[in-house]
C-alpha cells in the first residue's frame, strides 16, 4: 500500500543517513588512539534507534490489528497479508551500532549518552485510553528509539543518562 512504501521510503532514507553519521564518529575515534589520557564522547540525541523505521512499522501494525479485529472492516483482506513488523528487520542498525562500539574501544573513548527528555517527553497533563495491543506497541517504539545509546554507552563503560535534566546528567558524567 501506500502507506506502506512511505514507511519503507522513511525506514531506508533514516538508515541512510544514521550510517553516513556513525561512519563519521568512526573515522573521527580512528583519529584518537595516539591522544594521552582520557578520552570521553558525550553524545545529546533524542533518539539513537536500533531499527529505522521501527515507530512506523510498529503504528501500521497497530493499523492492520484493528481492521483484522473489525467485523466488515473493507481493510480487512489488504490487512489478512501478513504483518508490518517484519519489514523491519531490513532496516536493522545492529551492525553499525557494533561498528561504532568496536571503534570507540579500539579508541580507549567511554561514551556517556544524554536524553534529557527521556522515552515520553515531557507530561502533556492529559490521559488517553488505548487498547492492550496499542500500549505495547507504542512503549516498544519508545523503547527502540534509545536502545541504541543504551547498548552503545553500557559497551564502552559509559552511561546513558535518560530523562534526567541535562545539568544533572552533565555532572555525573
Amino acid at each position: 500500500s501506500e502507506l506502506e512504501n512511505a514507511a519503507r521510503s522513511y525506514a531506508e532514507n533514516a538508515k541512510i543517513d544514521f550510517t553516513q553519521s556513525t561512519n563519521a564518529l568512526v573515522r573521527l575515534l580512528a583519529q584518537l588512539p595516539g591522544v594521552d589520557g582520557k578520552k570521553v564522547l558525550v553524545m545529546a540525541t533524542q533518539s539513537l534507534p536500533s531499527m529505522a523505521g521501527a515507530e512506523l512499522f510498529e503504528h501500521l501494525e497497530n493499523i492492520r490489528a484493528t481492521a483484522m479485529a473489525t467485523p466488515g472492516s473493507p481493510w480487512r483482506p489488504e490487512a489478512a497479508s501478513g504483518s508490518r513488523v517484519t519489514d523491519m528487520s531490513r532496516y536493522n542498525l545492529q551492525n553499525t551500532l557494533e561498528t561504532l562500539i568496536r571503534a570507540a574501544n579500539a579508541s580507549g573513548v567511554t561514551v556517556y549518552g544524554i536524553n534529557p527528555k527521556g522515552l515520553g517527553g515531557p507530561a502533556s497533563g492529559k490521559t488517553e485510553q488505548q487498547n492492550a495491543r496499542e500500549v505495547s506497541i507504542d512503549f516498544a517504539g519508545s523503547d527502540q528509539q534509545l536502545a541504541g545509546i543504551n547498548m552503545l554507552a553500557n559497551r564502552t563503560g559509559g552511561v546513558a543518562l535518560i530523562g534526567a535534566p541535562a545539568d544533572m546528567a552533565l555532572e555525573r558524567v
